[in-house]
């Protein structure tokens, strides 16, 4: 069996409200998928990373046609980690020269899930047992709530289970810690309420934002400032007795190790479209689970990386919660023709041999970038 065609599925979906980060605000989501197909007419499903920035779907279009396609038209797609590897290992110096080392990681993260969905389809089993898990319920929190609305949002979230949430901060720190107080005061003390700045404040402001969060009840504070100054946030680390998670940001295992090394984390966020696929993923919280770390999957994708998430989760120990975006994107779960089914706060992954899902290819349609 061999690979004979790559195709890039870059979509765009216009929001009902702008969503609004540190980073930007967004008034549509862009989406990604990759459909890797076989000379035996079986075909796999993977989906790259590309909310930001807003052309990211164009780069990496360009990335996977010209860059990786070449790579890996003729390979067995058998060995997907082998195979992921091998074009890393092409490409790495090149993602250094160009300064995109990450456009690379993600772009092979979703060929690395699309020839995992074929190896899963080929034998018949699911992801979650070809990776040597068990089925089992996995925990969410949920994100994307509507922030202006916090007495709607949050008890809608409560109701639907979700015994964790996480909010976005980064804009205005005494309306940030007001943001957080009320989120605590509405869902009380037995729900975790973690924060999110996306990398807002500088050295000084970080280190007292993220003291002063936890004061006001936060139970974890993410990349309070840039995901490359290691060293101010392990500073910030050893002062909190909060966990401070980060890892949405980082590209493959040496990114982690060094973050590791430092005491920079005290939870690891990989990002299965991001940190390089399934076998790069697992090498990481294999690492984290080696220093006592426990892993909190980044996401905020379709329901294509939603599920091999879950899957990955039921077969890699040592996870905690995994984000459930509960925003109005009519996307995220048309991509697939059959929804999954979200209980009291948890999700399980379906049974179906691969990542176990139907691609709805006319949501691709209507929703063409």
């Amino acid at each position: 069996m061999k690979v004979v065609d790559v195709k890039f599925f870059p979509l765009k979906c216009r929001l009902e409200k702008p969503v609004k980060f540190s980073l930007g605000v967004l008034t549509h989501r862009n989406f990604a998928l990759v459909k890797v197909e076989t000379d035996e007419g079986v075909s796999g499903w993977g989906e790259a990373f590309v909310n930001f920035p807003a052309w990211a779907p164009m780069e990496r279009a360009i990335t996977i046609e010209h860059g990786i396609k070449p790579l890996l038209i003729g390979e067995s797609p058998l060995e997907p980690d082998v195979v992921s590897e091998t074009i890393i290992s092409k490409l790495y110096r090149l993602g250094l020269q160009w300064g995109a080392k990450g456009c690379i990681y993600q772009a092979v993260s979703a060929i690395n899930i699309a020839l995992w969905d074929i190896k899963g389809r080929i034998e018949g089993k699911p992801l979650y047992r070809l990776l040597g898990g068990e089925k089992k319920r996995i925990p969410l929190y949920a994100i994307g709530m509507d922030m202006s609305q916090l007495e709607i949002s949050l008890p809608a979230c409560l109701q639907a289970g979700f015994k964790a949430l996480k909010i976005r901060v980064g804009f205005d720190r005494e309306g940030d810690l007001s943001l957080l107080r009320r989120a605590r005061s509405i869902v009380g003390e037995g729900v975790k309420v973690y924060v999110d700045a996306n990398q807002a404040w500088g050295e000084k402001e970080a280190e007292e934002m993220a003291l002063r969060m936890e004061d006001a009840g936060a139970d974890w504070i993410e990349e309070p400032t840039l995901c490359e100054d290691l060293e101010i946030m392990a500073r910030i680390a050893e002062r909190l007795t909060i966990p401070l998670a980060a890892g949405e940001n980082f590209f493959g295992i040496k990114d982690f190790k060094r973050a590791v090394d430092l005491k920079a984390i005290d939870v690891g966020m990989p990002d299965l479209t991001r940190v390089g696929g399934f076998g790069e993923m697992k090498r990481v919280c294999e690492l984290l689970k080696e220093k006592g770390l426990f892993y909190s999957p980044h996401l905020y994708g379709s329901d294509v990386s939603f599920v091999a998430t879950l899957h990955f989760a039921c077969a890699v120990p040592g996870h905690l919660e995994i984000p459930r975006d509960v925003s109005s994107t009519p996307l995220r779960e048309e991509i697939l023709r059959e929804p999954l089914a979200l209980v009291d706060g948890y999700a399980i992954p379906p049974d179906g041999p691969g990542l176990g899902i139907e691609v709805n290819e006319e949501a691709l349609e209507k929703y063409k970038f």
